[in-house]
């Protein structure tokens, strides 16, 4: 790990986020013990220590969830204030991958979109007619979009691991995608589940979030076996041979092998080396 750790360095990684899927860290996901083992085992003496945090979100299986996701994480980026040519690598585990996604959407889409993305989940984080803002950090992140560019030159390196795709977008020259999947447990995305019975303002929106993705989606990436098929440029799949028992039991079994420390060095090592190639590291 500690070859890993130099490869990240020398690419100018600033940082490393560890972004949880639906199930959170009591369903066979990232532990705070695994975030803290990440981070020291990438530490060098003589080199710099890369933080790697984890990033919560909601975990909630929904277009909204994960647009909220997408926007606190943004919001989170933009604070950290990383120099052009520093690079941030995101790792998403199951429905997390999809969180990046829509990220990488805000981040890189023009005005117009940006713009009906908001519009569409502007009743969850404002009160309609009164217009207050009861949910800041979706005003905060729209103001800030609506400013210009955010991240200028910074670059993003994202790695989803087990994510059943449902977001599509171009990844540009500002990003590139490794996609770890278990050969043995490839299945269609899970129904969504709707928000709260409670809050209907979130129920509002992520209908119209939904109606909004449908709209933008090609028809291809409505279907999942050819989503999972189409590569976008700097976009790389990986299908991997887990644990002969991974694809049995729940859901949150089958995705808990992601996030194994013993599978850590191979998924590490398989970044460096698809992203951070150097002299210095030398992976079998």
């Amino acid at each position: 790990m500690e070859q890993v750790g130099a490869a990240l360095a020398e690419h100018r990684v600033a940082a490393v986020y560890l972004v949880h899927g639906q199930h959170g860290a009591g369903g066979g996901d990232y532990t705070e013990q695994y975030v803290r083992w990440f981070e020291s085992s990438l530490y060098r003496p003589s080199g710099p220590r890369i933080p790697v945090r984890m990033f919560h979100w909601s975990g909630e299986p929904n277009h909204l969830g994960r647009a909220d996701g997408a926007v606190r994480l943004v919001d989170e980026l933009v604070a950290q204030e990383f120099a052009p040519g520093q690079r941030v690598l995101l790792w998403g585990h199951d429905e997390a991958g999809n969180v990046l996604a829509l990220a990488w959407r805000l981040v890189t889409g023009d005005r117009n979109e940006t713009a009906r993305f908001f519009h569409a989940a502007a009743i969850y984080y404002r009160w309609p007619l009164l217009g207050c803002v009861d949910i800041p950090v979706w005003e905060r992140v729209r103001t800030r979009l609506r400013q210009g560019p955010v991240l200028p030159g910074v670059f993003l390196d994202l790695v989803t691991f087990g994510t059943a795709v449902r977001y599509r977008g171009g990844l540009g020259a500002q990003a590139r995608l490794l996609q770890f999947l278990d050969e043995g447990a490839i299945e269609p995305p899970c129904r969504d589940v709707c928000p709260a019975r409670s809050a209907w303002r979130a129920r509002a929106a992520d209908r119209r979030l939904h109606r909004l993705f449908e709209s933008c989606q090609p028809r291809d990436d409505r279907d999942f076996s050819a989503a999972q098929t189409v590569f976008e440029d700097r976009a790389s799949t990986l299908l991997v041979q887990y644990d002969a028992a991974a694809g049995a039991g729940p859901p949150e079994a089958r995705h808990a092998v992601y996030a194994r420390q013993e599978w850590l060095l191979f998924h590490a090592e398989e970044v460096a080396r698809r992203f951070y190639a150097t002299r210095a590291m030398r992976v079998a």
